[in-house]
C-alpha cells in the first residue's frame, strides 16, 4: 500500500508537468509559422518558390533605372551598326562609368558587344574583374555566355559562378 500511494503521488507532478508542456511550448520550441507552412507544401511548389526568390534578389538590386550608356550600347547593337569608331567611343564611355554600373548592366554591355561582334580589350578585362567580385548568378551566366560568343575565355568568371552555386544549394 505504501508503494501504491507513493506512485500515485509521484505521477501527479509528472502529469501536471506534461499538461503544462502541452499548453505552452516554451521558448525553445517556438517555430516560425512560415516554416511550418513551407514544409507542408509539395516539393515542386517549394522548389519553384526558392527559385523565384533566388532570381528576384538580383532583380531587386538592379531594378533601379538603367544607366543611359547601357541603353545606348544595347540600341546600337540592335541596330546592327558596325562602325568601329562609334563602338570605341561608346565602350570607352562605359569603361569610364563602370563604377556606377550594376553587375547586370555590365553583363548587358558584354552581351551587346557579343551581338555586334566587337571586342574592347580594356573594357572586357575591367568588367571581368568587377563581375568576379560582386556579381550574382544571373549576371555571371550572361557575362560568360557573352564572352563565349566573342570567343574569349570565361575561366576567370567560372570560379565565382561555382561559388555562388555552392552557396545557393
Amino acid at each position: 500500500r505504501a508503494t501504491l500511494s507513493q506512485n500515485v503521488l509521484h505521477q501527479q507532478p509528472v502529469r501536471q508537468w506534461k499538461e503544462s508542456m502541452k499548453r505552452s511550448p516554451g521558448p525553445l520550441l517556438k517555430v516560425d509559422p512560415a516554416l511550418i507552412v513551407h514544409k507542408r507544401l509539395p516539393w515542386q511548389v517549394r522548389k519553384n518558390q526558392l527559385r523565384q526568390r533566388f532570381w528576384d534578389e538580383e532583380v531587386k538590386k538592379s531594378s533601379s533605372k538603367t544607366p543611359s550608356i547601357v541603353v545606348e550600347v544595347s540600341q546600337t547593337a540592335r541596330r546592327k551598326r558596325r562602325d568601329p569608331q562609334l563602338w570605341n567611343n561608346l565602350l570607352d564611355q562605359a569603361l569610364a562609368a563602370h563604377a556606377e554600373l550594376a553587375p547586370q548592366d555590365m553583363a548587358s554591355i558584354l552581351w551587346s558587344m557579343a551581338d555586334a561582334r566587337f571586342h574592347h580589350k580594356a573594357l572586357v578585362e575591367e568588367f571581368i574583374r568587377s563581375l568576379s567580385f560582386r556579381a550574382g548568378v544571373k549576371s555571371l551566366v550572361t557575362a560568360m555566355l557573352a564572352l563565349d560568343r566573342l570567343g574569349l575565355p570565361a575561366d576567370s568568371l567560372r570560379a565565382p559562378f561555382l561559388q555562388h552555386l555552392c552557396g545557393q544549394c
